[in-house]
């Protein structure tokens, strides 16, 4: 029986890993901390940092893995490029994960090319991201250089709040290096797309909704292939061709970018792995009709049977509830399970749990993956809120 080390085993990955065990695998797991899903199968785990090499690469050679597999998490996927090079398997290059990850790497990468970027610069300390705040006389995006999510990234638009923003940055960075953009007005898209044979090609434009305030957190991407834009066309050519500039040759390539008034797009960052919340191995799989996450796997040496899957149009929506306190019991759940739309549907939340504000894409409280156009998911969101009911300690309902 053929070995895999599934690096990450989290509920996100965790579908995709239960694939893996289906097809006959004998799967091994690494993961960061006791949060790993207990349902999965797995024959053996450890517990380890994902940037402790030494230990993670010890637990390969005692297990006599034979693939490795990971995917939506830069902390992982750094891992799995180590691995793959240090041990010439399939997956991805440390060039490549390199350059994704870092986003000043990225920026200079890239600041030659006719790619259009906001004005940015790297901040070593905070006169100099109070100087390059003073200078631009507009809002600006700080954002640790090398961090995952949306943790530390913050949208800034008074001198008031500058340094508050920026040392939460800088706490959030592991080389406490943090960067400085132009802030882009205008609404912010995501590109997905695939390596087929080494080559990059795009396949998915999801228009993301935010959420209002200084955080940079997503509530909503909608992939509407009834949206017969320019844009659409327009970014996937970019996406494509920053791909290519950074020499991206393998697996799943997640672009985010800000469209101005003028649909000028300028790129917020470029990934050299899946979208998380399922972006890449679900919705972008559906919007395109193409089993992306057998692909992804098949990337990595490991044999699947194909899906067959329908195109249709398909939103990630997130769900905030309004009630706060700690949560004394959650009501109809099942009822949201039943709706034929809802393609999938999870709670990131649980009975004594405290319910807060949503300040990252890690404290969202629950989401939908929800087939059907833009108009279709708003009714169907509103329908998950309707059979819903959360009450709390503090509000009673």
């Amino acid at each position: 029986m053929k070995k895999v080390l599934a690096i990450n085993c989290g509920w996100e990955q965790a579908p995709t890993i239960q694939r893996i065990i289906d097809e006959g695998y004998e799967v091994h797991g690494v993961h960061h901390d006791d949060g790993y899903d207990k349902k999965l199968k797995l024959k053996s785990l450890l517990k380890a940092d994902y940037f402790d090499l030494d230990s993670i690469s010890k637990f390969f050679e005692q297990k006599d893995i034979d693939y490795i597999f990971t995917d939506q998490c830069d902390h992982s996927i750094f891992t799995a490029a180590y691995l793959s090079e240090k041990y010439s398997l399939s997956g991805p290059s440390l060039s490549a994960i390199i350059k994704t990850t870092n986003k000043w790497i990225q920026r200079t990468e890239l600041s030659n090319s006719k790619i259009r970027q906001p004005k940015f610069t790297l901040i070593k300390n905070f006169s100099e991201i109070e100087d390059f705040f003073l200078d631009l006389k507009k809002e600006i995006i700080i954002k640790p250089i090398d961090a995952r999510g949306s943790f530390g990234v913050h949208k800034v638009d008074s001198i008031a709040n500058l340094k508050e923003k920026y040392l939460d940055a800088v706490k959030n960075s592991k080389s406490k290096l943090v960067i400085a953009e132009e802030f882009i007005n205008g609404y912010q898209i995501t590109v997905d797309g695939f390596c087929f044979d080494g080559s990059p090609k795009s396949l998915a434009v999801g228009f993301k909704r935010m959420i209002s305030g200084s955080k940079q957190v997503a509530i909503g991407i909608d992939y509407d292939l009834k949206r017969k834009l320019d844009i659409v066309e327009k970014a996937k050519d970019i996406n494509d061709n920053i791909a290519q500039k950074l020499n991206l040759s393998f697996g799943f390539i997640h672009g985010e970018y800000m469209v101005d008034k003028n649909n000028d797009i300028y790129l917020v960052e470029l990934a050299n792995r899946g979208g998380g919340v399922f972006t890449s191995t679900v919705c972008d799989s559906i919007a395109s009709g193409i089993d992306l996450e057998g692909y992804l796997l098949e990337s990595f040496g490991i044999s699947v049977k194909k899906k067959n899957i329908e195109k249709n149009s398909v939103s990630l929506s997130f769900i905030t509830f309004n009630q706060r306190g700690k949560i004394k019991k959650i009501i109809g759940e099942s009822q949201v399970n039943k709706l034929d739309e809802v393609y999938l549907f999870k709670l990131n939340i649980k009975e004594g749990d405290m319910l807060n504000d949503v300040s990252s894409d890690a404290n969202r409280h629950a989401f939908a993956i929800i087939k059907g156009d833009m108009d279709s998911a708003k009714n169907i969101r509103n329908k998950i809120i309707e059979k819903l009911s959360i009450v709390t300690d503090e509000q009673g309902n």
